[in-house]
This record gives structure tokens, sequence and C-alpha cells, in this order.
């Protein structure tokens, strides 16, 4: 063998050598005058993985000496478990050497590290906010918006900081800059003559070129901004600027705009339909605190827009019963002739709760003439009344009435019972929509509908229901859907015995009713029956805590027997079912290790 060969060989075994010794040495870290001689004990190391392993909301202590030196340390992956670890705390001290680490890190050219730093700083809470808004004049683009947040944030809470004014900020040549500090004056910053001043100047007519959100920051500096934009409505000269004060309006804070209520109300009266458009939106804002309003919004409901009307019957929807006063022009809406106006009424009918005589009719017919779902769903409103109203149109009106109807029973739920046996003749008809429906309001109703648990499960076994939504009704409905879907399982019919054990599949972490069925079913001819068993059988013990159904809780008694048949199926001859099982069967044992 020649030399070059040999040096080749020695010289990559060096390289390896070294390769290892850096991965593996303990480093010696400087930091502003801070040395560690790093020891990392497995412990250490190991309490850190098994965090990262666990979803917890429960606050884990972390030392912080040592959360500095993993953040230092030359190994990547130490500093990313060690960051993980810290920033599922619900809050970090600020420790000051960590602070002066993380604001280095800010400054980074390396996202990853600014990304981190930021979101380590987030748990210290307002205790990092003076370092963070001093960082204000830095060249990077990225640590002076973060500093610019704490700066106003600081000043909102009424500290007083140095640093550039808000008209400083706003004036900045940089325009990403500008555009950032206007975001930051738009969230409410206190008044400043100077700043309202160049904000006015600010301000173009709507649709022209403008500086982005000017008006609405003039908006939310409390009642004098709102003073200013005011003062502009009311001067003639200054018409053009009409819409956009308007939509600088509906940013102002409730208590702010409630001083100015009839100023605003007049504009719902304009016959520019924009006009009167961008007045309601103001009242909007103000959530329902309106009264004095009243009288403009009913001159607003006979406006010859349909917008213009629904604006305003949204409001009505936001206050409630204090719109009642404006009962009989809502009511007059239901027949507008515009399907939007009509629901917008019924929403607002339904806010309000008032008197069920006049209501419940109305809404009634609203119901035959529109097939209104939110007529049928206020009608859910008034109880039984409204109940007795439903059922009523229900009998006399036609397949698009009574999909309408039963939008109102299934708002209803419980209270719908009366229902059930109209909700069996429609699961046994032959409208795929409505048998659809009249299976979601059976779920809905819940245990009082167990009299459709026959039809439910008949219509699924024929192939007109799907396994999922028969199931979804069935668990709501409860315990007397478990003797039906029993049976289900023990039929002579393999098509029968399919769609049953699909169905009790379908119902995740309930299926412990029915263990001795799947067990049975095990030994069954078809290879996919089989494996739906299976699966049904994994989860009869764990529980279910997922939104869409009732939350049930895990039952230790099921485990050994679940476990049992496991077993049986992880000796199948069909090898899907052979892996569902072992699947199970190790998720089982992990589970035991871990309680």
């Amino acid at each position: 063998m020649g030399k070059k060969p040999i040096v080749a060989v020695v010289l990559l075994l060096g390289a390896a050598a070294y390769l290892v010794w850096l991965a593996t040495r303990p480093p010696t870290i400087v930091d502003e005058g801070i040395v560690y001689d790093e020891d990392e004990t497995r412990a250490g190391k190991a309490a850190t993985l098994a965090a990262a392993g666990k979803r917890s909301s429960a606050q884990v202590s972390i030392d912080l000496d040592w959360l500095l030196r993993e953040l230092m340390s030359h190994d990547a992956l130490r500093r990313f478990e060690a960051y993980n670890k810290a920033v599922r705390q619900p809050a970090l001290p600020a420790h000051e050497p960590l602070v002066r680490l993380l604001l280095r890190w800010l400054d980074s050219t390396d996202a990853t590290r600014h990304r981190q730093a930021f979101g380590l700083m987030s748990r210290m809470g307002d205790r990092v906010l003076p370092q963070l808004a001093a960082l204000h004049d830095s060249p990077n683009r990225r640590v002076r918006t973060r500093a610019l947040s704490a700066l106003f944030t600081l000043r909102k809470q009424g500290k007083d900081v140095d640093g550039p004014s808000a008209l400083e900020l706003l004036k900045d040549p940089d325009k990403c800059m500008r555009d950032y500090a206007m975001r930051l004056v738009a969230h409410g910053v206190p008044y400043d003559a100077a700043l309202a001043n160049q904000l006015i100047a600010w301000l173009r007519p709507k649709g022209a070129a403008s500086y982005y959100g000017a008006e609405v920051a003039l908006a939310r500096m409390g009642p004098k901004g709102v003073a200013h934009l005011v003062a502009i409505l009311e001067d003639p000269s200054q018409d053009e600027l009409m819409l956009t004060v308007l939509g600088g309006l509906s940013g102002a804070a409730p208590e702010d705009l409630v001083l100015v209520l009839p100023t605003i109300a007049e504009y719902i009266r304009s016959e520019d339909e924009a006009t009167a458009e961008a007045a309601i939106n103001v009242l909007i804002a103000l959530r329902g605190d309106c009264e004095a309003c009243l009288p403009a919004l009913r001159h607003a409901m006979q406006d010859e827009s349909f917008l213009v009307v629904v604006a305003a019957l949204r409001i009505m929807r936001q206050m409630g019963p204090r719109a009642t006063p404006a009962l009989r022009e809502v009511l007059a809406l239901l027949d507008y002739g515009d399907v939007r106006v009509a629901n917008a009424a019924s929403d607002a009918l339904a806010a309000m709760k008032a008197d069920a005589k006049a209501v419940i009719p109305a809404l009634g017919r609203a119901i035959q003439s529109e097939h209104s779902v939110p007529a049928a769903q206020a009608l859910a409103v008034y109880g039984s009344a409204g109940l007795e109203e439903l059922l009523r149109q229900f009998d006399a009106g036609d397949e698009y009435v009574q999909g309408a109807v039963l939008a109102g029973i299934s708002t209803l739920g419980p209270e719908a019972s009366p229902a059930v046996s109209r909700l069996v003749r429609l699961i046994e008809g032959d409208d795929d929509t409505l048998r659809t429906a009249a299976i979601h309001a059976t779920a809905r109703i819940g245990p009082r509908a167990a009299p459709a648990v026959s039809a439910i499960l008949q219509q699924a076994y024929a192939g007109h229901v799907p396994d999922y939504r028969a199931a979804h009704a069935l668990v709501w409905i409860g315990e007397a859907a478990h003797d039906p879907l029993r049976e289900g399982l023990r039929s002579s019919s393999a098509a029968v015995r399919s769609m049953a054990v699909r169905v009790v599949m379908s119902m995740e972490g309930r299926t412990g009713f029915a263990l001795e069925e799947l067990g049975a079913l095990l030994g069954d001819a078809d290879e996919d029956i089989r494996l739906h068993a299976v699966t049904a059988i994994a989860s009869a013990h764990v529980g279910y805590h997922d939104g869409g159904m009732p939350h049930i809780e895990a039952d230790a008694s099921l485990r050994e027997p679940v476990r049992e048949l496991l077993v049986r199926a992880s000796k199948d001859k069909d090898p899907d079912v052979c892996h569902v099982a072992a699947s199970a069967l190790r998720a089982l044992a992990t589970d035991k290790e871990g309680s």
C-alpha cells in the first residue's frame, strides 16, 4: 500500500475523532463577563426531554442558571430543548443575565434566535418592556418594531419613557416604519394636540390615496379626538371628508361615541345610501348602547336601500329588549320582500323577546312566505308556545317549510320532544335533506328522542344514513340506543352486522356496552367486519373528550377485557386486523406504564 492512501485514512480518522470531541466536550462559555464551566447531568437532560414530550398547562419549575447555560451551548439541539421547556412556562422572571442574552439575540441576523428571544421575553411580561423600548433606535428593522411596540405600551400605561414621539415616528423616512407606527397609534395613544392636527392634515376623501388609518387613530385618541372628527362633520366645507370621518368614528370607543350620538344619528337620515350605511356602522360599534338613537333607527328602517335596513336591524339585535319600542317597525319588515331583510328582522325579534302574542303569528307567517330559518329559530326563543307554532307550520307546510321548522326544533333542544313522532316520519321518508335535518334534531333533543332509535338504525342498515351521522345522533340519545345496536351486531345478515359495527366504531370511546358482541365479531367471516370490530374494541376503555359529542371518562375496569380481545385479534389471519390489534396493545401497555 502506498503512502497516500495511508495518509488519507489517517486524516479521515483524525477528522472523525475531532468531530466526536466537539460534540461531546463540556464547553466553557463566556458571555459578558459571566463564565460557566458546563457540567450537564443526565437527569437535567432527561427532565428536558420529558417536559418536551408532554403538553401540560401546569406550571413547570425551571432553573434559570441551567436555562442560561443551555441557551449559550454550542449544541443546537440542547438550545432548542431548553427553549421549548422555557417557552411553556406561564411566566418567567426577568433574570438579568438571561435578559441581556435575549436582547443580544433580538439583534441577531438569525431569524430563529430573534423569534426565540421574543418568545421568551414575552413570558417575562411588562418587566422587560423598558429594556425593549430602549432599542427604539436600532438599525435592525425587526428590533425597532418590537421596541416601538414596547414604547407605546409603556406610554399607554402612563409611564414617562425616553424615545421618539408618535409624531416623529410617523415622519420616519422608512415607509415600513411609518406604516407600523400608524398601526400602533391607531391602537390608541394619549391625546396630543400637535399629533391630532397632523392626523387631520392627512385625512383624505374616501377612495383617494390617504395616510393609512389617520381617521381611526384620531378617533381612538379619546373624547378630544372624537370631537375633532365631529367638528369636521359639522363643517359644510368638509363634505368630501364625510365618509372618511364616519369610517374613523366606527373605530372609536363606545364611551366616547355616546357623547356625539345626536350628531351621528342625523346622518342615518341622509338620502345618500353610502352616508346612511356609514353612520349605521358607527352605531353598530356601540354594541347596543344606543337607545337615544332609536328615532333615527326607526327612520332608517324605512330606507329604500336594503343595506341600510339590514344594518339598522343589526343594531336592534344588539340592543335586545331595549329595542322593544320599535317592535311595530321590525314586525313590518318580516314582509319586506327581501329574504335578507326578513332574516335580519327575525334575528332582531329573537333578541328582543317581545310580546309573544304579537310576535309568534308574524314569525309563523314569515316561515311560510320566505321559508325562513331565522324566523323558525326566533320562534324557539318562546319555548313551548314557539314550538306549538312550529309544529302548526310543519303540518301545514311543504318540504321547504318543514326544513326551516327543523332548524327551530334543533334550536329548542330537549324542549322539542313533542316533535319526535314527526321527526320519525321524516327519517323514514324519501327526502335525504329532510332526513339528515331530522336526525340532527333528534341528536339535539337527546334522550327524549329514544323513539327515533329504531328508525335511524333501519335507515342506516338500508344505506340511506352514513354510519357517522347515525352514531352522532345515537350517542346523544344515550342508553336507549344500546340494546338495538347489540341486536344489530348479532344479526344473521352480514350487511346489518357490517353497518352496526361501523356505527359502534364511530361512537369513539363509548363502545364498552357492546364489548361482548364486538368480541364475537372477531370470528366473523367478513374481514372488514373483523377490522371494524377490533377498532371499536381498541377505544372501549379510553373515554372521549373531543368537541361535538358528550364527554366521558376512561373506564379502567374495561382495560383487561379489552386487552384479552386485542390479544385474540392480534392472531388474526388478516394483516390489517393484526396491525390494529398490535398498535392498540402497545398503546395499552404504554398507558399502563404511564399510570
